[in-house]
């Protein structure tokens, strides 16, 4: 499971305990790629949103090679991702390309 927080528990926990069901978190990891690479040499399960691997980056595609990807067998909450920076660098206008350049490949990724 990735976590910035380490937390050992989410939507998907509390999805599968709905149905009786849980599961058994081995590791907590600060980011999904970390949480694919152990999957890949291992024998356990990656939580790894479906946008991540269908994204078609190169990072992407040849961190899960060799790897079945699906769907999760709950419905799960969307995960959300934020922007955030300091007020001071609102105007910069090359912290402003950022964002934007950064807004506009994330816009574009969800449609793919």
């Amino acid at each position: 499971m990735a976590s910035r927080k380490a937390v050992f528990e989410g939507p998907i926990d509390r999805a599968l305990a709905e149905l009786g069901l849980r599961r058994k978190i081995i590791a907590v990891v600060p980011g999904f790629p970390d949480a694919v690479r152990i999957a890949r040499e291992s024998d356990v399960i990656a939580q790894v949103p479906g946008s991540l691997m269908r994204a078609g980056l190169a990072s992407a595609v040849a961190l899960a090679e060799g790897l079945a990807i699906f769907e999760l067998p709950v419905i799960a909450p969307e995960i959300v991702i934020s922007a955030m920076w300091h007020p001071r660098l609102d105007a910069d206008p090359a912290h402003r390309w950022l964002r934007e350049t950064l807004m506009t490949v994330c816009r574009d990724a969800l449609k793919a």
